[in-house]
């Protein structure tokens, strides 16, 4: 009796319903069929977000705080820097892979770079005040939030009332958003931290807290720890406290893309690398498996097969120390990876370096070619020839021809 009500109710829908019903099975057929389609919805929905964040941007101006671009940052900020550099116009040559259809990311363009500064804020005329909000972004005279990374809007989701408050002397505050990836720390919050290093005196690096998001991953403890900063040095913005400090030191990012720049990448390689000692270990090269990872090779067992041939030692995707890396990297002659972060680590390699990176069609982004070009390595890629077609859904997994 059950089951003859249900249908019943079912049959008894209006015909308008049953025709958006039709229409969403349809769409949803066409998607399936053209991921073309998907892309586009996908495309719009990134459209909306944007017209979501000026939105909000114009409500906080009015209501709360004022999210600042960067040219307002740097004008605000222009009597306080301490350190200033900007790097030439990196021109990407074109890069064709070796095997499959060229990346429309790998064509020839220009990097552009803006000046990149280290500030030290302290209380004057203009700044009458100074905080470190949760995401990390500083607010100045409890009003202006600066762009000092990717956008000024994570600090307007920072709560007004804290339970208590921590006072330091000097605050070094890296970073301003409450997402990072491997590949982000080391190229973008550690390389500040290097040229922050570089650029005030040592008695001032010894005494400072360093202020930001925590990412409470090993490597980043072992990371600051090679810089010298211990685990008393280090708070936590997401902590539900007010940091106020006498003087914060801040830095910007010269690009407004993902990409580093020269100075920072040679900044890393001063504070991690005795480069007069840098050299190739033989001829040792590496392949490493990324099958604990997201993007993984499904005929793995035939690539190992074959790198193994050419006497390439297998890394499995176990952690590694942050020395560990350093050094494997540092003196490997040959490297073969899929694209993922642990090629980050190619800004320890050796100029010269030969670097193949593995690509599934639907992900290739040019940053891993971008840091070969920058330290002279000699990079080629090949791009996955999967028997299933070209699909978003597949993007996490490669195929790799051995032909």
């Amino acid at each position: 009796m059950a089951g003859s009500v249900s249908v019943l109710t079912f049959a008894r829908r209006p015909r308008q319903e049953w025709r958006r019903f039709e229409m969403a099975l349809h769409s949803l057929r066409e998607v399936i069929k053209r991921p073309s389609l998907l892309f586009r919805r996908v495309r719009f929905l990134g459209e909306a977000r944007i017209l979501g964040k000026r939105a909000l941007q114009y409500a906080s101006k009015a209501l709360w705080r004022v999210p600042l671009d960067r040219a307002s940052t740097v004008r605000l900020l222009g009597d306080h820097g301490i350190h200033v550099t900007q790097d030439d116009i990196v021109v990407l040559p074109e890069r064709r892979p070796v095997s499959g259809d060229p990346p429309p990311e790998f064509g020839r363009y220009e990097i552009p770079f803006e000046p990149e500064y280290v500030w030290r804020l302290e209380r004057d005329e203009q700044i009458r005040s100074a905080r470190i909000t949760s995401s990390g972004t500083i607010l100045i005279n409890n009003k202006f939030l600066l762009d000092t990374d990717f956008g000024s809007l994570p600090g307007i989701a920072d709560r007004p009332l804290k339970r208590r408050r921590i006072d330091v002397d000097t605050a070094i505050v890296p970073w301003s958003h409450k997402w990072a990836t491997y590949y982000e720390f080391v190229i973008h919050v550690l390389s500040k931290l290097c040229r922050i290093k570089e650029a005030i005196d040592p008695s001032s690096w010894a005494a400072s807290s360093v202020c930001y998001p925590l990412l409470n991953f090993s490597y980043e403890r072992q990371y600051l720890a090679l810089l010298g900063l211990g685990q008393d040095a280090l708070l936590d913005t997401r902590k539900d406290v007010d940091l106020v400090a006498r003087s914060i030191v801040i830095s910007n990012l010269q690009s407004r893309s993902r990409l580093p720049s020269a100075t920072a990448i040679a900044a890393l390689r001063r504070a991690f690398l005795d480069e007069g000692k840098q050299a190739h270990s033989g001829e040792r090269g590496i392949f490493l498996s990324r099958e604990r990872g997201e993007r993984q090779v499904r005929n793995s067992a035939e690539v190992r097969r074959v790198v193994s041939s050419y006497g390439l030692e297998v890394v499995e995707s176990v952690p590694a120390s942050v020395e560990e890396q350093i050094r494997m990297f540092s003196q490997a002659s040959v490297i073969v990876s899929p694209h993922g972060s642990g090629l980050t680590n190619l800004v320890w390699c050796a100029p010269g370096t030969r670097v193949i990176e593995l690509f599934t069609r639907s992900f290739t982004p040019p940053m891993y070619a971008y840091i070969s070009h920058v330290l002279g390595l000699r990079y080629a890629c090949l791009v996955d020839d999967a028997p299933e077609p070209h699909h978003w859904r597949n993007s996490q997994q490669l195929w790799i021809g051995m032909s």
